[in-house]
């Protein structure tokens, strides 16, 4: 309606070329938000539907464009992953790792940009819990091969993908495939010298991971920011563990030790570990000069997710001085974390904020017009409209134990399954640290476009008055500033990309069992008013003498 309205002016002869060719530009980057691909993605994980995922992803079907290629790779890592094509995830996360180190190095075109037109132009960088979560699929990865001892069946190069279908290109275009052939490569079974070097590439990669969030916490000193990884100190211990040697042990102890602190220090600003999380964060700075007790008294609650995740830290470091060790580690991961979704700021711009020392009477006066010009639109209330992203709300985590049932179905051992992170709490922090930068740079390319639209008012403004009258110059004026304030809005709208297919809650388990065979279950509690027993198959396994079992499970 806005756009045929401006044609109208424009063949009338009554609208600023220049103004038009401006409004045209602030359409480029306003794509779809991209919930119905991600809504649709996410049915198609749950329902294992992984053939119909990766097309999505191939046809371009999914955030088309090069802008979006780190989105697309930690999508098919995990797609990959959840069908246990844990080789072919591996490659594709170690080359999301690679792209992530590389935007670091920002196109300074693309950069400079999103200061004309959104953020939906530039690359996505990933946020900081999503750079995190790379390192932990690419320890994951190499800890199960070092397990399974073989690599799947696959096409080789795992990427890029060909598809049935064309690849979309960013102007929305099919083009032809540049992809190369691709071909079969077998089932490989690995050697012992193979598997060990999995084992240990795992804990270069929790290395390197722990080297990421040391250049977190160089760059954000003593802010309330997301800048550790519960998963990094709980998982990255057992990958420690399981070199079986001293000094990795050693380290373990101390990421045991680093864990606590990290619950204490930082992830009390987490409502799903303190009921007085709001109390924490906002007076996050003082609280390093107060003593511990005075803290744990005025400023922390703990919930029940807390006290278990501090029971499993305990735990895990006086199992290592025991000769009894734990020897089965469950990783489970639930749901899905909460979409990203927009929320709309609107600043009314009212024509009495403007400088009242300028004579009204000047019409040749800029400042003047734009008076008038807002108060001419003052009924249809112009403001400054943008959006900024936020993670929208999921259910809480659910009360969960590991069941585990001997070969006659007999329950021989119960564990709590800790919280080690609940997403969306990192995911929360991470976008209000870059919402805070974005109002700045958003505002101040806003307040440009606005001037932009003005000036263009203005001078259309003038050359209509000469040939239709005041009346005729101003109204036209207005209705044109009303159009380009619609398309300013319209073009403001929030990059909305994220990892959808990252789990709401990473949860883990660490227990001791004598050799045999087993099958393990989840059982999870809903919570009240309504309390419904879940109990979810992780399937059999056997324990074998002197072997330290690995169980992951992702459920929906």
């Amino acid at each position: 309606m806005t756009l045929e309205i401006i044609k109208r002016q424009h063949n009338r002869g009554t609208f600023n070329g220049s103004l038009f060719l401006f409004l045209a530009f602030l359409l480029v980057g306003c794509a779809s938000s991209g919930h119905k691909e991600a809504a649709r993605f996410r049915k198609l994980l749950v329902a294992d539907q992984m053939s119909e995922a990766k097309k999505m992803i191939a046809d371009g079907v999914y955030y088309p464009g090069e802008n979006s290629e780190l989105l697309r790779l930690v999508e098919y890592g995990t797609i990959l992953h959840l069908q246990g094509s844990y080789y072919q995830s591996l490659l594709v996360f170690d080359k999301a790792a690679e792209l992530s180190q590389k935007l670091f190095t920002v196109s300074l075109s693309k950069k400079a940009g999103t200061y004309i037109l959104s953020e939906k132009v530039d690359n996505y960088y990933g946020e900081k819990y999503e750079r995190s979560a790379i390192r932990f699929y690419q320890a994951l990865n190499h800890l199960i091969l070092a397990k399974v001892g073989r690599y799947e069946e696959h096409l080789a190069p795992v990427w890029p993908l060909v598809s049935s279908a064309p690849p979309v290109s960013t102007n929305g275009k099919s083009k032809a495939s540049k992809n190369p052939a691709r071909k079969k490569v077998l089932v490989q079974k690995i050697n012992n010298k193979k598997r060990l070097s999995h084992l240990r590439a795992a804990r270069a990669s929790i290395v390197a991971w722990d080297s990421l969030l040391d250049s977190y916490q160089a760059i954000a000193g003593g802010k309330d920011i997301y800048k550790e990884d519960m998963v990094s100190k709980v998982f990255g211990a057992w990958v420690h563990r399981s070199q079986k040697n001293r000094g990795d042990t050693n380290i373990a102890k101390g990421l045991y030790a680093e864990g606590r602190k990290l619950l204490f220090r930082n992830y009390n600003t987490y409502p799903t570990f303190n009921l007085k999380h709001k109390k924490f964060r906002s007076n996050f700075k003082m609280l390093p000069k107060l003593a511990k007790n005075k803290i744990e008294k005025e400023y922390i609650s703990s919930t029940l997710y807390s006290t278990e995740l501090k029971k499993l830290l305990n735990h895990e470091e006086k199992t290592l001085k025991s000769k009894e060790k734990n020897n089965v580690f469950f990783l489970v991961n639930e749901g899905f974390i909460g979409r990203k979704e927009a929320k709309k700021y609107n600043f009314p711009i009212g024509f009495n904020t403007l400088p009242i020392g300028v004579g009204i009477g000047n019409k040749s006066d800029f400042v003047s017009f734009v008076r008038k010009v807002l108060a001419f639109s003052s009924s249809a209330g112009p403001a400054i409209s943008f959006e900024l992203p936020f993670i929208g709300a999921t259910d809480g985590p659910r009360r969960s134990e590991i069941l585990i049932k001997d070969s006659l179905g007999k329950i021989v051992k119960k564990q709590e399954l800790a919280v080690l992170n609940p997403m969306n709490d990192l995911a929360a922090e991470a976008l209000g640290e870059r919402n805070k930068l974005l109002r700045t740079k958003v505002g101040t390319r806003l307040a440009a476009k606005h001037i932009v639209a003005l000036g263009s008012a203005f001078v259309t403004y003038r050359m209509t008055r000469e040939k239709q009258g005041e009346l005729m110059a101003m109204i036209g004026a207005g209705v044109m500033y009303a159009a380009s304030n619609s398309l300013i809005s319209s073009g403001e709208s929030a990059d909305l990309r994220y990892w959808s297919g990252l789990p709401a809650f990473i949860k883990g388990a660490h227990l001791r069992l004598k050799p045999g065979k087993y099958e393990a279950f989840v059982r999870s509690t809903t919570a009240a008013p309504k309390e419904v027993a879940i109990m979810k198959s992780l399937g059999p396994f056997e324990v074998k003498e002197g072997m330290e079992n690995f169980i992951k499970k992702r459920l929906f």
